[in-house]
Order: structure tokens, then C-alpha cells, then sequence
């Protein structure tokens, strides 16, 4: 009995040494720089360096876009100024009467008894 709780002991033992064995091929291989988590932390590190420069070109965009919309609007305002001025300054302009639009066309009666004929059909069913 005793034999047999050794060979069992031995088997365990072996079991364990063979699975540590495992567990330190695949941690090795997580944290290699070629192929784990260092070369995604690369990676990612690369990219963020490459975010962080377009972020400072489209700031630095934007703001350009800024100072030439705010100075567009501040002319808007001085042209608007001065149609106000000179629509001020200019006799008030008299506008015709307002006239009906045009009438429209009779239709020929045969149009309009085609149309009352079937209206009364309608009517008889």
C-alpha cells in the first residue's frame, strides 16, 4: 500500500514539475519584447506618441480656422453697418400694387360635360 501511495506521490510530483515547466514557457513568451505584452506595449506607446502629434496639428488648426472665421464675422458686422447706414440714408422706395396672379384657363366644355357625366354616373351607382 505504501508503494503504491509513493507511486502516486511521484506521478503528482511529476504532473506539477510538467505544468510549471508549461506555465513558465507561456509567461516567458507574454512578456518577450518580439511577441507579448511588450510588443503591444510598444506598439501602443508608438501610437499614442502619433495621436498625440496629429492632436497637436488639428489644435493648431482649428485655431487658425478660428482667427479667420472671427475676423470674417467682425467684417460681416462693419458690412452690415453700412448697408443699414445707407438704407437709411436713401428715400423709401414705393412698391407697386399687388395684382392678383393670372386666371386660369376655362376648360373647353366638353372637358367640363365629361367631367359632370361622370360625377352623375358615380352618383347613380
Amino acid at each position: 500500500m505504501e508503494f503504491i501511495a509513493d507511486l502516486l506521490l511521484i506521478a503528482a510530483a511529476l504532473g506539477a514539475a510538467f505544468y510549471c515547466f508549461i506555465l513558465s514557457r507561456r509567461l516567458s513568451t507574454l512578456n518577450s519584447a518580439e511577441g507579448g505584452i511588450g510588443k503591444a506595449i510598444a506598439t501602443l506607446s508608438e501610437q499614442v506618441e502619433r495621436l498625440e502629434r496629429t492632436l497637436e496639428g488639428s489644435r493648431e488648426r482649428a485655431e487658425d480656422v478660428d482667427k479667420r472665421l472671427r475676423s470674417a464675422i467682425e467684417e460681416a458686422g462693419r458690412a452690415e453697418a453700412a448697408i443699414v447706414a445707407a438704407l437709411a440714408a436713401s428715400p423709401p422706395v414705393r412698391t407697386a400694387p399687388k395684382t392678383q396672379g393670372p386666371r386660369p384657363e376655362p376648360q373647353p366644355a366638353s372637358f367640363r360635360r365629361r367631367l359632370f357625366s361622370d360625377a352623375a354616373a358615380e352618383r347613380e351607382t
